[in-house]
């Protein structure tokens, strides 16, 4: 999986009918869907007796398995000939969706949601986690029903591999703070710059050695005006990862230097950038 699950895990604030647990019964009927007699049945009580959701998670002990589905209502596109095209959306979103809750069951609580505070992002990096440690990957059945998006994934328990806790603190990191990173540019880019700075700062806080973050931050800061701050933060980043900085990064920093007031400081920057650019052969 990769960041292009940014779009199918975020909320999906579609009108809800009353044929969620109706489409997810017929598909769980579906004689192509490769599961067990027991596990079918036990699937359908658990959607019986819960008709109001529209997803649901079930350990079967005697298995040692655990299923999660869900069901997603498909947009009716305007022009006919694009609706394959809304339904297969719909069922990308459905199985990150239910491949989501299987690894929020999986997890059982235990991501410090504390640290980890922004949910998109923190759920993002728990779905990528559980993802990398479950061992020839997960298996998963989804089909399009009554204008319904069905999608069942289910693991063995003895298929989730066991990871060294730092490790995996390192890597969750990683994932959370690229989803942050990536809802900062696209906030950046439609202009919404105070939200964008909130954003980064959500990395900051995670102490992400990340060199565009710091410059995405910067220039918010340079977007709205403060000045000082796009120049102390900038400063700050030329001094202490200069030795990892590349061309075009430390011509991004000596560009927000030289535009915030900071004229020499900028130009000399720049210098350095042309400096490690002729050092490289002129390859960026």
């Amino acid at each position: 999986m990769s960041l292009a699950l940014f779009i199918l895990i975020a909320p999906v604030n579609l009108a809800f009918g009353n044929s969620f647990d109706l489409a997810a019964i017929s598909f769980l009927e579906e004689s192509h869907l490769s599961i067990s007699d027991e596990a079918r049945n036990i699937l359908i009580s658990c959607v019986s007796n819960d008709r109001t959701a529209t997803g649901w998670t079930r350990e079967i002990k005697s298995e040692d398995t655990v299923y999660a589905l869900e069901v997603l209502a498909i947009p009716t596109a305007k022009i006919k000939s694009n609706q394959n095209s809304n339904n297969q959306a719909a069922l990308r979103r459905s199985l990150s969706r239910a491949t989501l809750r299987l690894a929020l069951y999986l997890d059982n609580g235990k991501l410090n949601r504390e640290r980890f505070s922004n949910e998109n992002a923190a759920n993002y990096a728990l779905l990528m986690s559980y993802s990398g440690k479950i061992k020839g990957g997960l298996q998963s059945f989804s089909k399009a029903i009554d204008n319904r998006a069905v999608s069942l994934v289910w693991v063995r328990r003895d298929n989730v591999k066991d990871s060294n806790s730092a490790q995996s603190e390192t890597q969750l990191t990683e994932d959370y703070c690229k989803y942050l990173y990536k809802t900062a540019n696209d906030l950046f880019n439609e202009k919404k710059f105070d939200e964008a700075l909130k954003t980064f700062h959500q990395i900051h806080y995670m102490a992400w050695a990340n060199i565009d973050a710091y410059l995405g931050t910067s220039l918010c800061f340079l977007k709205m005006n403060q000045k000082d701050d796009a120049i102390k933060l900038t400063s700050e980043l030329v001094k202490v990862f200069s030795r990892d900085m590349k061309p075009d990064e430390m011509a991004n920093a000596g560009k927000i230097l030289f535009n915030a007031g900071e004229k020499d400081k900028g130009f000399n920057v720049l210098e350095l950038a042309y400096g490690l650019l002729k050092s490289q052969g002129g390859k960026k």
